[in-house]
């Protein structure tokens, strides 16, 4: 990966770096020598890292808390709104946590930021991919995350933000091996069984690959408005890529290692140099060919996770009719392949046509404690215990 913007040796400051992506994020600015005050209300660290208490709920002590920062270090380069929770039984403290803070912590920063002398900033955001599609079993988590990505976006459209080179971006991670992920296994969520089903579907991610896109994002000059997804199978990916030229993110895109070797050889970067018409056609093409293969594996990532809810959630409700029914109980393959296409359509997807034999396998697969049986045209499921 070539770096085209440098921003070690800056001060910056995280909240909730305490645990989980946070401490991994504080770990890793520390490690480029970046100076590092972070707020929790739990604490972490040595000597090279500033901690402050702070509870981002409370107005107040949240804006003392930035203001101490000012106070110790004179200025404030990279704002990491990182605090978040997962408890939908307390819908309104997540939502302040996870949305309102981040309003609040990038309101202080763009103030702060405006008056650096055209020095600008980096705001970065962190949303989830929960953020950019829908999560049954955790409503209020799901709408946190989507209004951080709108306002960050928002923001990053406005001509006073790019005219004070204050830059506003979005970090969207799958689901990664941290506490938040271990709260979908309890009761703060809608249907932890649901929730662990689902959950048992996917890949965990690391923490250290979020921290490669973290690290990313970072670097990139152009981020701004951005919002990178980082998936156990995608890697890392800005949705609103648009280059109108081949910059050096497109190229990289493409995988053209000789041309990026050829850039990268001299200060051709800055100058901006032209393009014979014939290669900068050949460059647009081959975008445009690595574009439509990612917006496909896109498409396709996208149906496979509606088709998981939706058999995980039938699954959930063949052991909620046997655990609530006093007799044995027998499905009808129709009406489960009637129930699961229901379902596939509430979520969006635009065929969902079942294939019956290959929704009993999958049950089957899931479900080994299940038999299938033929009376007449009809296939019936069945517990074993109950044969």
């Amino acid at each position: 990966m070539i770096t085209i913007f440098n921003m070690t040796g800056k001060v910056a400051v995280v909240t909730g770096a305490a645990r989980g992506l946070g401490r991994a994020f504080t770990e890793a600015l520390l490690k480029r020598g970046d100076k590092v005050c972070f707020c929790d209300v739990d604490n972490f660290g040595d000597d090279n890292v500033q901690f402050l208490p702070c509870d981002v709920r409370k107005d107040q002590e949240f804006t003392d808390f930035f203001n101490r920062v000012i106070q110790k270090y004179n200025t404030v380069d990279i704002m990491i709104n990182n605090a978040g929770i997962l408890n939908e039984n307390q819908w309104r403290k997540t939502v302040d946590i996870n949305l309102t803070a981040v309003i609040h912590g990038s309101l202080l920063a763009m103030e702060h930021m405006r008056n650096r002398s055209n020095s600008g900033g980096l705001i970065l955001n962190v949303s989830s991919l929960a953020g950019v599609m829908p999560v049954s079993f955790c409503p209020a988590y799901t709408a946190s995350k989507h209004g951080v990505i709108g306002f960050s976006r928002s923001w990053a459209l406005q001509p006073e933000v790019r005219k004070n080179r204050i830059r506003i971006a979005c970090l969207c991670p799958s689901f990664t091996d941290t506490d938040i992920i271990k709260g979908t296994y309890d009761s703060r969520v809608h249907g932890p069984e649901l929730a662990r089903r689902v959950m048992n579907s996917y890949e965990l991610m690391v923490t250290d690959r979020v921290t490669e896109a973290f690290l990313r994002i970072l670097d990139d000059l152009d981020n701004n408005g951005k919002v990178m997804m980082v998936t156990p199978t995608r890697g890392n990916d800005n949705d609103n890529d648009n280059e109108t030229e081949p910059t050096i993110s497109g190229l990289c895109r493409i995988q053209d290692k000789q041309l990026l070797a050829k850039l990268s050889s001299g200060d051709v970067i800055a100058q901006k140099m032209k393009y014979h018409p014939s290669c900068l056609a050949a460059v647009y093409r081959e975008r445009a060919k690595k574009r439509q293969t990612e917006a496909e594996n896109s498409c396709t990532q996208e149906k496979n996770m509606m088709k998981e809810t939706a058999l995980a959630e039938l699954v959930t409700y063949f052991f909620e009719t046997r655990r609530n029914s006093e007799e044995s109980v027998v499905f009808r393959l129709a009406d489960l392949a009637y129930l699961y296409e229901e379902r596939l359509t509430q979520l969006g997807s635009s065929s969902a046509q079942v294939h019956s034999t290959r929704l009993r396998d999958k049950l089957l697969q899931k479900m080994p404690e299940l038999e299938a049986h033929t009376k007449g045209r009809d296939v019936l499921l069945m517990f074993k215990k109950d044969i």
